[in-house]
C-alpha cells in the first residue's frame, strides 16, 4: 500500500515525464478461511497457478469482485484446498451466474432462431419494456462501477439476467410465430447488452458471444451501448451456428 499508494506517486511526480496517474482502490484483506495468510507464514494461500488448476479465470473474477473488499475483510475458501470442506464450493456461487444462468439464456434463444428462423435474426423492434429496462441497467452499471461498487455491479447483473430467464420461461410457452419472434429480439436485446457489461469482466466468454451473434466489436464501444443490434447488421442477418451442448461461459474440467 505505501509504494503503489505513496511512493509511486511521488516518483512519478518527481519524474515528470507525463505519467498518467493510477486512481488507488484501497481493500481490506482477503482472508484465507477465517484468518490472515501470506507467502512467508505458516498459514500460506493457494499460489495463482495453483487456484488455475481447478478454477477459471473468469469464475475467479466473478468471485472477488462480489467479495466487497471495499467493505471488509473477506475470507476465502476454495473448497479444492480447504481440508474437511466437503460442501457447497461458495467459490463457485457468482460463476454460477454466467455459467448456468447466462449460458441457459444464450442457448435457449440461439436454438430457436435456428429452429424457427432458420438462424436468421428476426426483423422485430425491442419492446419500449425491455428496451427501457436494458437502459436503466446501463446507466446503473456506469453508475456503480464509477464508485467501485463491483459488489453491487453483480448483484445487477445478476438480478437482470435472472428476470431475462424468467421472461423466457413463461413467454416461450407461447407457439405463436410472432410472439416467439418478438421473444427472440427481446432476449437478444438483453443479451447484447448483458454481454457489453460483462466484457470487462469475462472477455473470453463475452468475445465468443459476439462471434456467434457475428457482429463487430463495435458492440462493445460506450459510444454504441444504448444502440440495439439491428444498429451495427444488415438485413436477414444470420448468427453463426451453434451445436447441441455448446457453452459460452464454460466451467473448469475438474468440475465436470
Amino acid at each position: 500500500m505505501y509504494f503503489y499508494a505513496i511512493a509511486e506517486m511521488g516518483i512519478f511526480m518527481a519524474l515528470n515525464e507525463g505519467y498518467k496517474m493510477p486512481e488507488i482502490v484501497p481493500n481490506r484483506h482477503i482472508l484465507y478461511g477465517k484468518t490472515k495468510a501470506s507467502s512467508s507464514g505458516d498459514n500460506k494461500p493457494p499460489k495463482a497457478d495453483e487456484l488455475l488448476d481447478y478454477y477459471t479465470p473468469e469464475q475467479l473474477r466473478l468471485h472477488f469482485m462480489n467479495t466487497s473488499l471495499s467493505d471488509r475483510s473477506v475470507g476465502f475458501e476454495p473448497k479444492a484446498f480447504m481440508k474437511g470442506n466437503s460442501g457447497f464450493d461458495n467459490v463457485l456461487n457468482e460463476g454460477n451466474l454466467a455459467t448456468n444462468v447466462f449460458n441457459r439464456l444464450l442457448r435457449s434463444c440461439f436454438y430457436t432462431i435456428q429452429k424457427y428462423n432458420n438462424g436468421i435474426l428476426p426483423e422485430y423492434a425491442v419492446s419500449s419494456e425491455v428496451k427501457r429496462r436494458a437502459d436503466d441497467v446501463i446507466l446503473e452499471y456506469e453508475k456503480l462501477m464509477s464508485i467501485f461498487a463491483f459488489d453491487k455491479v453483480f448483484e445487477l447483473l445478476n438480478l437482470y439476467l435472472r428476470d431475462a430467464n424468467k421472461d423466457w420461461s413463461t413467454r416461450s410457452k407461447n407457439d405463436n410465430p410472432d410472439d416467439i419472434k418478438k421473444l427472440i429480439s427481446d432476449s437478444i436485446h438483453v443479451i447484447r447488452t448483458a454481454a457489453a457489461l460483462f466484457h470487462p469482466i469475462t472477455p473470453v466468454s463475452c468475445e465468443m458471444i459476439r462471434e456467434y451473434l457475428n457482429v463487430d466489436d463495435r458492440i462493445w464501444d460506450w459510444k454504441y451501448i444504448f444502440e440495439p443490434l439491428n444498429f451495427f447488421i444488415d438485413r436477414n442477418h444470420t448468427l453463426k451456428f451453434l451445436e447441441p451442448r455448446i457453452d459460452f461461459f464454460k466451467k473448469h474440467e475438474s468440475q465436470l
